[in-house]
């Protein structure tokens, strides 16, 4: 099929979708549904006529797979009044390349009716779009990606996306466009976007038209940035939503770099400061800014992390802060709970996350923590009293226990027992060393016989072939 048959049969299914629609009663509500193998074009062509080995696409889960894709601009056609959602998980390193006219050769877009995209990749994925156009006509509209709704970069996702025109004429250009919503940067995902314009009647970094979703939400832990130029012409925005009161959203992004004469209209407020007091601001040349995160805790998300400055934060160490010590894990989010470091185990409170000493009771059970904060294991002395530590899970042992083929008495306290026990109706004898005796034991002045159990020995008992007695404390009497 090709594309000019597509946008016909399009049409003409909008057409009888909108009188199927008319004829029903009652209407009702649309759930999301995925693009079908029908509405996709892949540089120009169908996706169900034809595709590259490189590409993949699942119905079911609405999954379009780019794996080392290297070709032309990516079109979906959503359905009237219908939200849709596309998935494009990347794998490698993808390019999508497009020149010519934006409406023939568009980077990617999904119209037509209430479409979303997500982009994202579970490892560190890349995506280049470059939308290089030399098309000439009066004030195009040029993007280098463009929904209805929203675009979300998620996951590992790297996505760069340059939208340029050399056209003499005053072309207007977004790096990205959504129509009425915005765009998402979050998990470990990072996106820049440059658009440069030799003739500008508009130079958008992002651009919206909705009035009550932020053009852009970032809570990505990586970095987010735009540069946007123009020869002539109108100024630039990083971020374009008119009427928005609150165009922005930053939290914990580490380095947010805008180049660009206005940050956004918001309402007619231009500059640069994001009103974030945890960012420093600097000036990197002509209209151009750098904010990253100062030193310090920040939260980002429900996590917490520790910025050293420059948007660097601490990562597989531990920090101290105001007397108390914390653990940053890869990722650089405060760990909470039980954390193996060099080999040693360590704990830290499962609500504040400090560091952890002495006792402590987690999970119904009992561990030790050294003054260095490592848990202890195995036989520990404090104070005056022995205590015995699981060598593998740390936790305090009570009761019997076997160690090292002796039997030993732990207190509910965890303190090791010496002397006279009376356990299960039976007496034991439990040395000086904690281990219990067997055998022929004499304590005090009195001779006392204690079996293979440990068990005192009561009444007339024979041993190794000779009979004793023994009276009812335990007493050998003859």
């Amino acid at each position: 099929m090709t594309v000019a048959a597509k946008r016909f049969a399009y049409v003409v299914g909008a057409c009888l979708a909108c009188l199927v629609a008319i004829a029903a009663a009652p209407a009702q509500a649309h759930a999301v549904v995925h693009p079908s193998a029908d509405d996709i074009v892949l540089g120009g062509v169908v996706y169900s006529a034809s595709h590259p080995e490189t590409v993949s696409y699942d119905e079911s889960s609405g999954v379009l797979t780019l794996e080392y894709y290297d070709g032309g601009g990516i079109q979906v056609f959503g359905q009237s009044d219908v939200e849709s959602q596309l998935t494009i998980d990347l794998v490698g390193y993808n390019q999508i390349s497009c020149t010519g006219e934006p409406d023939i050769d568009p980077g990617i877009r999904m119209t037509g009716g209430k479409g979303s995209i997500e982009i994202t990749s579970s490892d560190r994925a890349y995506l280049e779009l470059v939308a290089n156009y030399t098309y000439s006509g009066i004030y195009p509209n040029l993007c280098g990606v463009m929904v209805d709704e929203n675009l979300t970069v998620s996951g590992n996702a790297d996505v760069w996306v340059w939208t340029a025109s050399s056209s003499s004429d005053h072309v207007r250009g977004s790096g990205i466009c959504c129509q009425d919503g915005g765009v998402i940067v979050k998990d470990h995902a990072r996106l820049k976007v440059w658009v440069t314009l030799d003739w500008s009647n508009g130079c958008y970094g992002i651009e919206s038209h909705s009035i009550s979703t932020p053009a852009l939400v970032a809570t990505t832990d990586d970095e987010v940035s735009f540069e946007c130029t123009t020869g002539h012409g109108a100024n630039t925005f990083a971020v374009y939503q008119p009427g928005a009161s609150v165009p922005l959203g930053l939290y914990g992004v580490p380095y947010v770099e805008v180049a660009a004469v206005y940050v956004a209209t918001n309402n007619g407020m231009d500059g640069f400061n994001f009103g974030l007091p945890s960012y420093s601001f600097s000036a990197t040349g002509p209209n151009a800014y750098v904010y990253k995160l100062e030193t310090g805790w920040l939260k980002v998300g429900s996590k917490w992390r520790y910025y050293l400055g420059d948007g660097e934060f601490v990562t597989n160490d531990f920090r101290s802060d105001k007397n108390k010590t914390y653990y940053f894990d890869a990722d650089g989010f405060m760990v909470t709970g039980w954390k193996k470091v060099a080999g040693a185990w360590y704990f830290f409170s499962r609500n504040g996350g400090a560091m952890q000493f002495g006792w402590v009771k987690d999970g119904g059970k009992w561990y030790y923590l050294s003054s260095g904060g490592t848990m202890a294991t195995g036989w520990q002395k404090l104070g005056s009293t022995w205590y015995y530590f699981d060598v593998n899970s740390g936790a305090m042992k009570t009761g019997w226990q076997k160690i090292s083929g002796k039997w030993y008495w732990f207190e509910s306290s965890g303190a090791m027992k010496t002397g006279w026990l009376r356990s299960g109706g039976k007496w034991y004898y439990l040395q000086s060393s904690g281990a219990m005796a067997t055998g022929w034991l004499k304590v005090g002045s009195t001779w006392y016989y204690f079996d293979s159990s440990g068990a005192m020995a009561t009444g007339t008992r024979t041993i190794n072939g000779k009979t004793y007695r023994f009276s009812s404390s335990g007493a050998w009497i003859a």
